[in-house]
This record gives C-alpha cells, sequence and structure tokens, in this order.
C-alpha cells in the first residue's frame, strides 16, 4: 500500500515539474534575447529639414538640419537626398557649402562628407571631447542652389539616419524632409500715382553691410534686414534675390518678407550669411521688389573678406627681429668659425718667424 501510494505522489509531482520547466526555459529565454538585444536610447527625438517653400531660378538658399530635444547626443550619421536636375550643392568639402551645426551654443563639427551619387551625399558628424550635447538646434546648414527652371521642385529627404549618445547608444529618432518650389518671381503691379490717394513706400535698413574678416570655410553670424512700410497703403513685397559676382558666397535665410504684404507702419525681417570659399574681397547685391511706384526694386550693398588662419610666428623669436635673426644665425656662426681659424694661424705664423 505504501509502494502504491509513494508511486502516485511521484507521478503528480512529474505532472506538476514539467509545466514549472518550461515556464523556466521561456523565462531564461527572454532573459536571453533582452541581453543579446543592443541597448537603445529611450529618448526619442525630432530631425527634420528647414527650407524656403519657393525659390526663385539661380538662386541659392540655405536648409537647415535641425534636431530637437536631443540629450547626451556624440554622433550622426545621414543621406541628404534630392533632385539633381533642380538643385545642387557645388561644393561638398565640409566648410564650403556643408557647414557644421550648434547645438544649445556648442558647435556640431561636420567630420565628413561623400557623394554616394547624383542627387545623394553622405553627411558624417562627430563631437570629439565632449561629454555628451544636450539641447535643440541644428546638426548642419547646406547651401543649395537652385539650378532647375520655373515650375520644377525638388524633395529634400533625409535617408538611413542614425544618431548616437555619448555611451554610443543609438537615439531613437523621426526623420522628416521638405519640399522646395522653383518658382518665376513675381513683380507687383505698380498702381497709378494719379488714381490714387495712398500710396506704400519702402524702407529697408540696413542699405548695406559689410561682413567683416570671415575665415575660409566658415560662416558669418546671420545679420537681420528689416522691410519697413512707412506710408498708409499696403506694401506688398515680390522676389528677394542675390546677384553679384559673389552671389554665391551670399545667402538668405529665415525670409519672412518674400511675398508677404506689410500693412503701413509695419515691417518684416530677412537674414543674410556670408561664407567664403577663398581669401579676398567678396561683394553682392540684395535686391527686394515691392509695389512702391517709385522704388520698385531696392538694392542693398552685401561685402565681406575671406582670411585664412594667421600663420605662427617665426621659430627663435617673435616679429621681424625675431624673423631675422633665425635666417642670420647660421652665417654668424661659419663666419665665427672662420676669424677663429684665421686668427690661429695668423698667431702661428709669427710664432715660426
Amino acid at each position: 500500500m505504501w509502494r502504491e501510494l509513494s508511486i502516485t505522489a511521484e507521478r503528480k509531482i512529474n505532472k506538476l515539474t514539467k509545466p514549472l520547466l518550461g515556464i523556466a526555459a521561456i523565462l531564461l529565454l527572454m532573459v536571453g534575447l533582452l541581453l543579446l538585444t543592443p541597448l537603445v536610447s529611450a529618448q526619442a527625438v525630432t530631425v527634420s529639414v528647414d527650407a524656403p517653400a519657393t525659390i526663385a531660378p539661380g538662386d541659392y538658399f540655405t536648409a537647415m538640419v535641425d534636431i530637437s530635444s536631443v540629450t547626451d547626443f556624440d554622433a550622426a550619421d545621414f543621406r541628404v537626398v534630392f533632385n539633381s536636375t533642380v538643385l545642387a550643392i557645388d561644393d561638398i568639402t565640409p566648410g564650403a557649402d556643408i557647414t557644421d551645426g550648434l547645438i544649445d551654443g556648442t558647435t556640431i563639427p561636420v567630420a565628413q562628407t561623400n557623394e554616394i551619387s547624383s542627387g545623394t551625399v553622405k553627411v558624417v558628424i562627430n563631437v570629439p571631447g565632449t561629454p555628451g550635447v544636450t539641447g535643440s538646434g541644428y546638426l548642419c546648414q547646406i547651401r543649395f542652389h537652385a539650378i532647375g527652371a520655373a515650375s520644377t521642385s525638388s524633395t529634400i529627404n533625409l535617408e538611413n539616419g542614425t544618431l548616437s549618445d555619448k555611451n554610443a547608444t543609438a537615439i531613437p529618432a523621426t526623420w522628416t524632409g521638405t519640399t522646395v518650389n522653383i518658382v518665376t518671381p513675381d513683380i507687383p503691379d505698380i498702381p497709378d500715382i494719379a488714381d490714387i490717394a495712398d500710396i506704400p513706400d519702402i524702407s529697408v535698413s540696413p542699405m548695406s553691410k559689410d561682413f567683416g574678416n570671415i575665415t575660409v570655410g566658415s560662416s558669418s553670424s546671420a545679420l537681420t534686414f528689416t522691410v519697413s512700410n512707412v506710408a498708409t497703403a499696403n506694401l506688398v513685397i515680390g522676389a528677394i534675390t542675390i546677384t553679384g559676382a559673389n552671389a554665391d558666397r551670399f545667402s538668405k535665410q529665415n525670409d519672412d518678407c518674400s511675398g508677404q504684404t506689410i500693412t503701413p507702419d509695419g515691417s518684416a525681417t530677412l537674414q543674410v550669411v556670408f561664407n567664403p570659399a577663398s581669401m579676398g574681397d567678396k561683394s553682392a547685391t540684395l535686391n527686394i521688389t515691392s509695389n512702391d511706384p517709385d522704388e520698385v526694386t531696392v538694392t542693398v550693398s552685401l561685402s565681406g573678406t575671406g582670411v585664412s588662419v594667421a600663420p605662427p610666428p617665426p621659430v627663435g623669436g617673435t616679429g621681424y627681429l625675431g624673423h631675422k635673426l633665425a635666417i642670420l644665425a647660421p652665417w654668424i656662426a661659419l663666419a665665427a668659425v672662420i676669424i677663429a681659424g684665421a686668427t690661429i694661424f695668423m698667431r702661428r705664423r709669427r710664432a715660426q718667424s
């Protein structure tokens, strides 16, 4: 009897043990999968392209690759994809038409660029020596050239994008692009002064701007121009373009004027950035069209100078004197040796005589 009870109990234990072992195996498998899964940061950020919706044929504009609410950012890798028959990046070299970004006051260096194919440019960003950057701003600035004809358009998309933090952990992100349309600038109709009592009057400040000395390959700060209506009728702003010998080195951004109607005593602004690619004086003209009957186009002079990084002082001293001494030192030493040898020779001749 006791043997039968023992066998029965053992069978019941076996029935209970098998499901428990199965559950334990599943739990171990889940733990293993968690250990093998790469760590992903819990934060979610947005990376987007900020560019003007419309641009005139042949004009230049700056697109910002914005990033919002990132924590401990360290590196990024993405591709900029666009229609190469409509838009172009004249020089993809870092510091030329693709320049560094800025997140809450910290410079975000563009480490590498590479043209994968026509209309596809890879951008690699790395922040060396910094324990992660936190905040919002932009990863880089890209200067585009509108080479397409009027009525064409191109998307600017960000593909194969990855972000990582200071621990090399992937940062989840939403990558969004934009569309730029090439349009023919419209010059507003100018009413007959004899038929109206009130007319608009445009005022632009400043009327000229010197961006000063800017290191080749870097960008100046964005300078603001204010367009005001100082009359009693609505001022309609048409196209705003940049022309001249070095028009490709000056670009608009944050343009809140083009195509806008400015009410009496109102104003609007736009900004211009200077980005020299070579040394020397550069100049261009900012052209602002409107329905002001006596100033259909207001021209603003733009200028700046591209400079290189100053060379280190000559070895052996500072300034002109140190440089000359460094050049003459070997000759002075040689002269001293010749004089000493001649003196010894003369002494020996005297002693022999």
